[in-house]
């Protein structure tokens, strides 16, 4: 891995972490101590983008030639030797940039490491502040490898073919390893999709359609050198994993020492627990219609919204007398009953999430870089909110320290004076489709 750059969230304590930050720029490792804040949002229902600062500082250099008073040039626009003379990454326009953090324990023992965005640089900013230094900066924002599937615009005919095996070419022609989860193959001479838009948009639509992630992550193998990541991300269009692999617990007591700092939990009543679907097959002039209540994948606790409003809606109304809380739907033509199916499945999808969270976790106490698209359980929160929770979405934090309960004062921390300044969090965006008790 790369270069670390430290922070001290609770450094010296028993079972604290020391949180570095590890940075590439085209697969070349460079020493992130030249970044002064930066900001990973790691999504699973849209592209990940980056957030990243840099000092700036003036240069000597030859004359500027516009007779100004003096010439030279600022350390950020440098590029290639010049700028690794001087310790710089050198990014530029479409630059890659690849970013991971490591948690090395304090009590000893192996160090934990996580890529967490592998893409490429989209703009620069240049901030030339009045006092010149050391105020001003260079802000670069980057997005996900998937940005490269935003260039073009495309007219395409796909006959013939499942969603998946269309999603798996395209990401094949960027070089993109895949992780695809099989759909059923249409009928060419029935049915064919005409593509008018980018390849990334192109992709979120057959997401939508089947209700699937769609996204690119980074593979968890080492990091490749050259400008395109290839095989070293992963392009993945699949059903939302709910109940799949498993982050450790976050703990919100004791209170003098969380892991996770804050949580605001959410859940609402006012969501249809089932999407009823009609359709006319225009070849059998017969009508189709399909009824769908389960999502296809796990529920995260015993307590539903369909089965939570149902039984306040009969205590309100009456057994018998209540409502059902189903949404109906036409969306796109289907073909046949099984697309009809999935069409439902993904509208009950879109909305089945029954309680939304957002949270905080200290990454000098928390024994794990937290990814989207996994599953966070967690302690604390009481019989309803406790328990496991889908992370949609993670915010990765590396900037300016401050202290949290429980956190010894920096000076007792051992850090390096360029580094003590520093400090990791993540903020977590969290979803469930079942509480753990009566709410």
């Amino acid at each position: 891995m790369g270069q670390p750059a430290t922070s001290t969230g609770g450094a010296t304590a028993e079972g604290y972490l020391r949180p570095q930050l590890l940075l590439w720029a085209d697969g070349e490792e460079v020493n992130p101590i030249v970044v002064s804040s930066l900001v990973v949002e790691e999504r699973v229902d849209r592209p990940s983008t980056l957030t990243l600062t840099i000092a700036s500082a003036p240069v000597s250099g030859p004359d500027a030639g516009d007779g100004s008073a003096s010439g030279g040039d600022w350390d950020t626009l440098l590029r290639d030797d010049a700028a690794r003379a001087l310790g710089l990454p050198g990014y530029r326009l479409l630059s890659r940039v690849t970013v991971g953090f490591a948690l090395t324990p304090t009590a000893g023992g192996p160090t934990l490491s996580e890529v967490v965005f592998d893409g490429f640089v989209t703009a620069l900013e240049h901030r030339f502040a009045e006092a010149r230094v050391p105020d001003s900066e260079l802000v670069l924002t980057g997005i996900d490898a998937s940005c490269l599937l935003h260039v073009e615009t495309v007219t395409k005919r796909w006959s013939g073919l499942a969603d998946s095996e269309i999603v798996e070419q395209i990401y094949t022609r960027y070089g993109f390893d895949v992780a695809v989860e099989t759909t059923p193959r249409r009928d060419e001479l029935v049915s064919s999709l005409l593509q008018r838009g980018t390849d990334a948009e192109f992709l979120r639509m057959l997401a939508r359609r089947n209700g699937f992630e769609v996204f690119v992550t980074p593979s968890g193998g080492p990091v490749q050198a050259g400008p395109n990541p290839g095989k070293g991300v992963v392009g993945t269009f699949r059903t939302p994993a709910v109940g799949g692999v498993r982050l450790p617990e976050a703990w919100l007591f004791p209170h003098d020492a969380p892991a996770l700092v804050d949580l605001v939990a959410r859940y609402d009543a006012l969501q249809p627990t089932g999407v009823r679907s009609w359709h006319v097959d225009g070849r059998s002039r017969t009508i189709g219609h399909v009824e769908v209540g389960d999502p296809g994948h796990p529920r995260t606790g015993p307590r539903s919204r369909d089965a939570v409003v149902r039984e306040r809606l009969e205590r309100i109304l009456g057994a018998g007398a209540a409502p059902a809380p189903v949404d109906v739907r036409t969306t796109d033509v289907p073909i046949d009953d099984t697309e009809l199916a999935t069409l439902a499945r993904a509208e009950l999808r879109a909305v089945d999430w029954f309680a939304t969270a957002d949270g905080t976790l200290n990454g000098a106490r928390y024994p794990a870089v937290p990814r989207a698209g996994r599953t966070l359980p967690v302690t604390g929160a009481g019989p309803v909110l406790s328990g496991d929770w889908y992370v949609r979405g993670v915010t990765h934090r590396w900037g300016a320290h401050r202290a949290l309960p429980g956190d010894p004062p920096v000076a007792e921390t051992g850090a390096a004076a360029e580094t003590a300044d520093f400090v990791y969090e993540t903020d977590v965006a969290l979803a469930r489709n079942a509480l753990g008790g009566e709410p």
